[in-house]
C-alpha cells in the first residue's frame, strides 16, 4: 500500500474484497518463487484488515452507476463488521445534474456532491 498523508487527520480508501486481495499478494508471492499458502492469505487479509476498523463509514452511490452499484456498495460495507455503516443512494437530479455516471463526482463543477461528504467528515 502507498501512504500519502500518514499524518492526514481524514484518511479515504477503496479496497478490494479479501478474496481479490489475496489473489494479487498470492501473485506476487508466486512471481517470487512462493506457491504454498494462497488460502491462508483469505484468512489472514480478513481479520487484519476488515475487523480492525471502527470508524463509521458513509458510502455514497449514484444511482446511474453501472459498476458501483448500491448493491456492489453494501457488500464492502459489509466487509466492515465493526463498523457503524451507512449507505446512501443520489440521482443525479437530486443534485441538479443529469448525469453523474461512475467517475462523474471527480469532474469539475460537482461541488454539490462533495458538500455532504466534507458535512459527513466535518461531523
Amino acid at each position: 500500500s502507498q501512504q500519502l498523508r500518514p499524518d492526514a487527520d481524514v484518511k479515504l480508501f477503496v479496497t478490494a474484497s479479501a478474496e481479490r486481495r489475496a489473489d494479487r499478494r498470492y501473485q506476487e508471492l508466486r512471481d517470487k518463487g512462493h506457491t504454498d499458502f494462497q488460502p491462508e492469505l483469505k484468512t489472514t487479509l480478513t481479520s487484519k484488515f476488515y475487523n480492525d476498523v471502527a470508524s463509521p463509514i458513509r458510502s455514497w452511490v449514484f444511482s446511474d452507476d453501472p459498476i458501483a452499484t448500491s448493491k456492489s456498495a453494501q457488500d464492502v460495507l459489509d466487509c466492515y463488521p465493526n463498523a457503524a455503516s451507512e449507505l446512501i443512494t443520489v440521482s443525479p437530479p437530486e443534485l441538479g445534474l443529469k448525469h453523474v455516471g461512475h467517475d462523474g463526482a471527480f469532474r469539475k463543477g460537482r461541488t454539490a456532491i462533495w458538500e455532504q461528504v466534507w458535512q459527513f467528515l466535518n461531523s
